[in-house]
C-alpha cells in the first residue's frame, strides 16, 4: 500500500463466494515488511520520505512451490521477497535486489511488474526510466536478460504518459492469455 506495507486478505470462504478477513501486515523473517523511501530516494521529496508505495505481484518464481512477492515502489527498484515455509504472515525472506547486467533493475516508480511463464521462458515487464514498457526474461532467482522495450507495429515504443516526474510510473501489468 502506499504507507509500504504488503497485507494479507486471507479468503475464509471460497473462489464463488469469497470473504476476506481483516488485512494482516506480511513479516519477513520476523520483522513487518514497510518499504520506505527515505529521504533521497523518492521523486516526490522529504515530505514524502515515509512512503513506499509498494505495487506488487505474486508468482512461484524460483518453482519451489511457494509463491514469491516481486515488487517496485517508491524507489523505483524491483526487489524480491522469497517464499519459505512458515504461517502466510511470516513466510518470506528478506527483500534482495534483482539485477539486469549485474546492476540493480530500476524504473519508473510506483510499477507493479508484469510476470509470466511461457512455455519457453519466464518474462518480466516493467516501465524504464524513460516510463516505457520494457521486457526482461529471467536467468536465474535474481537476474534478468534485456530483451528490449516493448514496441508497437510501427516500431514506437510504448510510453505510460507524458507527464514528468511524479506523473510517471503509477502501473499495473497484467499478462493475459487473452
Amino acid at each position: 500500500n502506499s504507507q509500504g506495507f504488503i497485507q494479507f486478505f486471507r479468503n475464509t470462504s471460497d473462489n464463488t463466494d469469497p470473504k476476506f478477513t481483516a488485512p494482516v501486515n506480511l513479516k519477513a523473517c520476523g520483522h513487518t515488511i514497510q518499504i520506505q523511501s527515505g529521504y533521497g530516494e523518492d521523486i516526490q521529496g522529504p515530505l514524502e520520505a515515509r512512503y513506499g508505495y509498494v505495487c506488487p505481484n505474486v508468482i512461484d518464481w524460483n518453482d519451489d512451490g511457494r509463491l514469491d512477492i516481486l515488487f517496485s515502489d517508491a524507489r523505483g527498484k524491483h526487489m524480491i521477497l522469497l517464499g519459505k515455509e512458515g504461517p502466510a504472515e511470516d513466510c518470506l525472506d528478506l527483500e534482495h535486489a534483482i539485477y539486469c547486467n549485474d546492476l540493480d533493475l530500476h524504473g519508473t516508480w510506483r510499477c507493479r511488474p508484469g510476470i509470466a511463464k511461457t512455455k519457453s521462458k519466464t518474462i518480466y515487464i516493467t516501465l524504464d526510466d524513460n516510463n516505457e514498457l520494457h521486457l526482461y526474461s529471467k536467468i536465474d532467482t535474481y537476474n534478468l536478460r534485456d530483451e528490449g522495450k516493448l514496441r508497437l507495429k510501427n516500431g514506437r515504443t510504448i510510453p505510460a504518459s507524458t507527464a514528468q516526474s511524479g506523473g510517471t510510473g503509477r502501473l499495473k501489468i497484467d499478462i493475459t492469455d487473452w
